[in-house]
């Protein structure tokens, strides 16, 4: 585990930043070669190892075929420890289910269309495998979370080729073999979404992108 206190600044245009907290300020720390980058990275640990994942939306080189990055804590340094193919990668999320660790993947764009597969990864004690690839239309944010005792990761869309905006957002719940296509929910260039309880009843909120009014869905 990370024995102080660190800040990631994740940059589109160059390498992305680590900052460490020292004298009562972040001071830079660690330089992480990122590539097209769209503030999505997410610190995970793993038997009390810590890790950090970025995903890559595109380079000169591959295009949007880049591979996003996954690093970990050496005890001196992040060390890059594997890399995983994406395609035009907006959003990563990690989660735990009954002690394992999935690492997902928001793949927004190839290059030519954006109803693409993202990617499911799951750690098999040594790297992450590709477990599972799922469809949803020009993903945009991933949000999982636990309800009922029951995981659910929620895929905000932004674009459908045929539909533009007027896409619908995915919730998918995992069934103990794999994630299974649970409901769809109308959104409009839907860039965001969350989770949260209140007086006992589960909520799930989703941005909806220009000008349209946002949604606040209610679990019955």
């Amino acid at each position: 585990m990370l024995p102080e206190l660190f800040l990631i600044v994740t940059n589109y245009y160059g390498n992305s930043v680590i900052y460490k907290w020292k004298d009562n300020k972040f001071e830079k720390f660690q330089e992480i070669r990122t590539e097209g980058n769209s503030d999505a990275s997410t610190e995970f640990k793993i038997n009390n190892e810590t890790f950090i994942a970025f995903a890559n939306w595109r380079n000169s080189q591959q295009g949007h075929a880049v591979h996003s990055t996954v690093f970990k804590w050496s005890g001196n340094s992040f060390v890059k420890l594997q890399s995983l193919q994406t395609y035009g990668a907006v959003d990563v999320k990690s989660f735990n289910i009954n002690g394992d660790t999935f690492l997902a993947f928001a793949n927004d764009y190839n290059g030519s269309k954006h109803n693409i597969n993202s990617f499911i990864y799951k750690w098999d004690g040594s790297k992450f495998f590709l477990f599972q690839s799922i469809l949803p239309r020009g993903a945009f944010t991933l949000h999982p979370f636990v309800m009922n005792g029951q995981t659910f990761l929620g895929v905000a869309n932004y674009w459908d080729d045929s539909q533009g905006l007027n896409t619908k957002s995915v919730i998918y719940r995992y069934s103990g073999e794999q994630f299974i296509q649970y409901q769809e929910i109308s959104s409009q260039g839907a860039t965001d979404m969350t989770s949260f309880e209140y007086n006992g009843d589960t909520y799930l909120a989703i941005a909806n992108f220009n000008s349209v009014s946002s949604t606040l869905y209610k679990w019955i």
